[in-house]
């Protein structure tokens, strides 16, 4: 038999990279962004399935949290009758996540007026790595963010939804530091959720994926990479990533 290795975030090991190694056992380990759900069945939600996950039951994790989960399912030691595989050896890094917000005042280019964005404070996203998604994880979006920080540097992220222009959804990403390092600056890539369920229900619309009803979202994202001074006017630049598409179950 053979081990397969699938691993889904850049950052970690390697962006969508599956490896096969010899094994003489009958296990597949995985290491996936999930969603954890805490229902009569404890599982973690993933874009590849849903895995059955007793140990969820005693450990810290709430009904909803993202994390990037390392397990492995034991073909050879699994439930009768069960229509998911059940998971062992579970570890687990929990992830930062924030809300999605709409703002109808939003200006993408005067942020720096807005006492959320001091400019002292500002973080440029140096690139944006929108990751697989799928309508079972419930609107939460995993993305890697790559910076170039101190080592220890906290960062704040904010999700903002802009309906106004042309009638097309922007979906601005925005980083601040959270404290302040001196250290030398290191490239990192962070793995962060955004919820996005409020934001599909309200702005969505109603249409199915291979048959299953789904409300869904198309939208551009745009990431702030950082700063043009014109004549003591701070004014943020941005890249993009276009024609994203987010679902939800309905």
């Amino acid at each position: 038999m053979k081990k397969l290795f699938v691993i889904l975030l850049a950052g970690i090991i390697a962006l969508s990279l599956v490896s096969c190694l010899p094994s003489g056992e009958n296990k597949t380990e995985f290491l996936l962004p999930a969603v954890v759900n805490r229902g009569s069945i404890p599982s973690l939600l993933t874009a590849l399935d849903e895995f059955i996950a007793p140990t969820l039951v005693s450990s810290e994790l709430k009904n909803g949290d993202c994390i990037l989960a390392y397990f492995v399912v034991d073909h050879d030691n699994q439930p009768q009758g069960s229509s998911h595989f059940q998971v062992s050896e579970l570890s687990y890094g929990i992830m930062g996540k924030n809300v999605a917000e709409i703002r109808d005042d939003f200006d993408k280019t005067d942020i720096f007026n807005d006492t959320d964005f001091f400019i002292d404070d500002f973080l440029p996203i140096q690139a944006l790595t929108p990751q697989l998604y799928h309508p079972r994880l419930g609107g939460n979006f995993f993305l890697i963010f790559e910076h170039s920080v101190p080592e220890g540097q906290s960062i704040e992220y904010f999700a903002i939804v802009d309906e106004s222009v042309d009638e097309s959804i922007n979906v601005y990403l925005i980083a601040k530091k959270a404290n302040e390092k001196d250290d030398q600056n290191i490239s990192r890539r962070i793995i962060h959720a955004i919820d996005m369920r409020d934001i599909i229900n309200e702005l969505g619309t109603d249409t199915t994926i291979e048959g299953v009803p789904v409300k869904e979202l198309k939208f551009d994202i745009q990431y702030c990479t950082g700063v043009n001074n014109e004549d003591g006017n701070y004014i943020p630049a941005y890249k993009e990533h276009k024609d994203i598409k987010l679902s939800i179950l309905k």
